[in-house]
């Protein structure tokens, strides 16, 4: 069984990757008679008008939309990845079985994450196909 820790790090959504969130850098616009000035902090900006707002600059922005773009993409292949691999995992059900034990396993372990999902499947599986088999010997 494949976890989920494994399914990230075979598509590269490490912990690494996701403490790497660049910097967004702020900026200081500062107000007084028509005039705006821009400033690195706000203390130098209240120094020249109390009327001062925020931003980030767009150097600083544009990296950190590209990146988080990056992070969930990342985390949906892993997503996926860890998804077909349960799948394969259980390749013997067919599809209706499948996702009966699957919601079932989504239910009890969601809360707790991913592993606790494939750990209930398991346990769900073992139960669906000893009742496939018990139907077909009866049958």
């Amino acid at each position: 069984m494949i976890t989920w820790a494994q399914a990230c790090e075979e598509v590269g959504y490490t912990n690494r990757v996701r403490e790497s969130r660049p910097k967004l850098i702020p900026v200081y616009y500062a107000y007084k008679n028509g005039t705006v000035k821009t400033f690195d902090s706000n203390d130098h900006a209240k120094l020249y008008s109390n009327t001062v707002e925020s931003s980030y600059t767009e150097e600083s922005q544009l990296a950190h939309d590209n990146f988080k773009d990056k992070i969930i993409s990342l985390e949906r292949q892993a997503s996926e990845h860890w998804a077909n691999a349960l799948r394969k995992e259980h390749s013997e059900l067919n599809d209706k079985v499948y996702n009966l034990c699957h919601a079932m396993a989504y239910e009890c372990g969601h809360a707790s994450g991913r592993d606790d999902i494939a750990s209930y499947m398991e346990d769900l599986v073992i139960l669906a196909n000893a009742i496939i088999a018990d139907t077909k010997s009866n049958i």
